[in-house]
C-alpha cells in the first residue's frame, strides 16, 4: 500500500487531465446539475487487489488485440511465465511458489501493462453508458469514465447505466479474474433527485452528495474541499521541526534542499488542481523563510527566491510555483493535441465577460473582462496569465484562425473601432464578437440583431474592420466557401504567442545581478516549467 501510494504521489505532478473532472464536474454542476440528473460512481482501487488479480492469459490476449508486436510480447511472457516467489520467514526461505496471475508492483512496466489490461472494460463502458451529456454547443461526446490505473470514476444518468455497469463488470470479471472492491467505492448524487427516484446501488453502497476523494484530493462542496487544507500548516511545521536539531550544522544550500524537496514538494499535488484559502500560502512561505534563517531575517525574503547566479539562494516561492502550474495548464489548453477535457474547459471559460470566448480570452488585453463568474481553478489560470506579457507575429499567415479573431481588446484591430460603449455592448449582447460573425450577414441584419439603428454607422464600422486587415488576410476572410466551412464547425488553432515577464515600462540596467535578460521572449507553447516559474517569480 505504501509503495502504491508513493507511486501515485510521484506521478501526480505529471498528470495532464486531473484538472478536467475537478473543475468541470464539481464547478459546473451548479448550473448543469440543476437541469440534469447525474451520478458519479467512483471505484477507488477499482478492483480488489487489482495488480495481483491480472490473469496472464487475458493480459497476453489484450496486448495482441492492441497490436503489440510478437517480439515485445515474447519478452513480457518471459518475465511473467513460470515466475515464482519465495516467502522469507525468520531468516529462512520457503519453497518457490508459482505465480499464476498478477503483475509485480514496482516493476517499471507494471503500470503500463495494467492500463492495457483494464482498457477493454473502459472501452465497453464508453460504448454502453450514457454518461454525462455536455450541452450541444460543446460539440463533444459524453463524459463516461475517468481512470488512472485502478482508480476509476464512472459518470451515469440512471438505473439503466448502473445495470450496464454491473453487466460489464461481471463480464470483465469472467475474462480477467478481476473483482470490484465495493467497500472502498463511493457514489455521489449531483442535481435534483427525488428520494424515491434514486437509483439502487450494488455492493451495499450508499449515496452521498457532498463530494469524494480522488487521488488524494477532496473534491465537491466547499466544506469537502476545505478538508484538503485542514492540518496542513501543522504538518509542515512538524516536518521542519524534525530538522531543528541539525539546523546549526546545515549550510544554506542544505536548508534550501530540505525546504524545497522534503517540505514544499508535498504541497504540489494539491496546488496543481486546487486554489488554497486566502493567506495560507503566505503562512507556509513564512515557515520556510523562518526555517532558512533560523528566525533571523538578514535580507528580504524576495532575495532568497532568486537563483544563486543572481545573488539568491533558490528557495522556492510557493505562490510563483503555483502560478507556473496554472500557466502549464494554459499551455495544454491552448496548444495541447485536443485534450479530452478541452470541451469541459470551454464550457467553463464561456462564462467570463459574457463574450462566449474560451481560448480567445488569452488574446484579450487585461482588464478587458470580468472573471468573477469563472470556476476558482480557471480564475487562477487567468490571473497567472496576467503575470506575462505577450506579442504576436507581425504578419501571420492567413488561416481559419482569422474567423475566430475577437473584434476588440486584442490589438489586432484598431482600438478606436469599438470605443463607443453602446456599439460594444450591442455587439456583445448579440453575440457578434468574432470576425467570422461579420461574414455572410448584411448591414440590415446586423442592425436588427445588435439593436443599433444607424445603418451608416454600422456600414462604416464594418468597412473599417475589413480595411484594417492586410490584403492577404482580407482575401482569405472574404472567401464565402471558407466562411461557410468555419460556420459548420472548425477546430480553433490558437495563434503562436511570444511571452515574457510583464514588467511594464521597466528596463534592466547593465551590470546588475538581477537580470531579466535570461528571460527573453519565447514561444509560449514550448516554454519549460522552470522558465515559467522564473517569469512568475520576477
Amino acid at each position: 500500500e505504501k509503495a502504491k501510494g508513493a507511486l501515485i504521489r510521484a506521478r501526480f505532478t505529471s498528470m495532464r487531465d486531473i484538472d478536467a473532472p475537478t473543475t468541470f464536474f464539481f464547478n459546473l454542476e451548479r448550473s448543469v446539475g440543476q437541469r440534469k440528473q447525474m451520478v458519479c460512481l467512483r471505484l477507488p482501487d477499482g478492483q480488489e487487489k487489482a495488480f495481483d488479480r491480472v490473469d496472464h492469459t487475458f493480459l497476453a490476449a489484450t496486448l495482441q488485440a492492441f497490436g503489440v508486436g510478437e517480439h515485445f510480447l515474447s519478452w513480457v511472457k518471459c518475465l511473467y511465465s513460470d515466475a515464482c516467489c519465495v516467502v522469507k520467514v525468520g531468516g529462512g526461505l520457503s519453497r518457490p511458489v508459482p505465480v499464476k496471475r498478477g503483475i509485480r508492483q514496482g516493476c517499471p512496466i507494471s503500470g503500463l501493462l495494467y492500463s492495457i489490461a483494464i482498457e477493454p472494460l473502459l472501452c465497453r463502458l464508453r460504448n454502453r453508458l450514457r454518461g454525462l451529456c455536455l450541452p450541444e454547443s460543446a460539440q463533444a461526446p459524453p463524459v463516461v469514465v475517468s481512470a488512472y490505473a485502478d482508480d476509476v470514476s464512472v459518470f451515469i444518468q440512471g438505473q439503466r447505466d448502473i445495470q450496464e455497469l454491473q453487466d460489464s463488470l461481471a463480464l470483465y470479471r469472467k475474462a480477467a479474474s478481476a473483482k470490484v472492491n465495493w467497500e472502498k467505492s463511493e457514489a455521489v448524487l449531483v442535481g435534483q433527485w427525488r428520494v424515491g427516484n434514486r437509483p439502487s446501488l450494488p455492493g451495499g453502497l450508499g449515496w452521498g452528495n457532498r463530494g469524494l476523494k480522488v487521488l488524494g484530493v477532496w473534491l465537491g462542496s466547499e466544506d469537502m474541499v476545505a478538508q484538503n487544507w485542514e492540518g496542513l500548516l501543522g504538518k509542515v511545521q512538524a516536518k521542519l521541526a524534525k530538522w531543528k536539531w541539525l539546523l546549526p550544522q546545515l549550510s544554506y544550500r542544505g536548508r534550501v534542499l530540505v525546504a524545497n524537496n522534503l517540505v514544499a514538494s508535498s504541497l504540489w499535488h494539491r496546488l496543481q488542481v486546487l486554489t488554497p484559502p486566502p493567506g495560507l500560502m503566505k503562512q507556509l512561505q513564512r515557515l520556510l523563510v523562518d526555517f532558512f534563517w533560523s528566525g533571523h531575517h538578514w535580507v528580504p525574503a524576495s532575495v532568497l527566491y532568486l537563483p544563486v547566479a543572481e545573488g539568491g539562494q533558490g528557495l522556492v516561492d510557493i505562490t510563483a510555483r503555483t502560478a507556473a502550474f496554472r500557466l502549464q495548464a494554459a499551455q495544454r489548453l491552448l496548444y495541447g493535441a485536443s485534450p479530452c477535457w478541452l470541451a469541459m474547459a470551454r464550457l467553463l471559460l464561456w462564462r467570463a465577460g459574457g463574450f462566449g470566448f474560451d481560448k480567445h480570452l488569452f488574446l484579450l488585453k487585461a482588464p478587458a473582462y470580468e472573471i468573477t463568474g469563472l470556476a476558482p481553478f480557471y480564475c487562477s489560470v487567468i490571473n497567472a496569465w496576467k503575470l506575462l506579457s505577450f506579442t504576436r507575429p507581425p504578419d501571420p499567415r492567413p488561416g481559419m484562425w482569422l474567423f475566430e479573431e475577437p473584434l476588440f481588446d486584442t490589438g489586432f484591430f484598431p482600438g478606436t473601432l469599438f470605443s463607443s460603449a453602446t456599439l460594444r455592448n450591442g455587439f456583445v449582447e448579440a453575440g457578434v464578437v468574432k470576425l467570422g460573425h461579420l461574414t455572410g450577414i448584411s448591414t440590415e441584419e446586423l442592425a436588427e440583431v445588435t439593436g443599433i439603428r444607424s445603418i451608416r454607422v454600422l456600414e462604416n464600422l464594418v468597412d473599417e474592420v475589413w480595411q484594417s486587415l492586410s490584403p492577404s488576410h482580407r482575401t482569405f476572410a472574404l472567401d464565402a466557401d471558407l466562411a461557410d466551412q468555419w460556420r459548420k464547425g472548425h477546430e480553433y488553432v490558437f495563434p503562436a504567442l511570444s511571452v515574457g515577464p510583464a514588467v511594464g515600462e521597466w528596463r534592466e540596467e547593465d551590470g546588475l545581478l538581477l537580470s531579466l535578460g535570461t528571460l527573453t521572449p519565447g514561444e509560449f507553447s514550448s516554454c519549460s516549467g522552470k522558465r515559467l516559474y522564473l517569469s512568475c517569480l520576477k
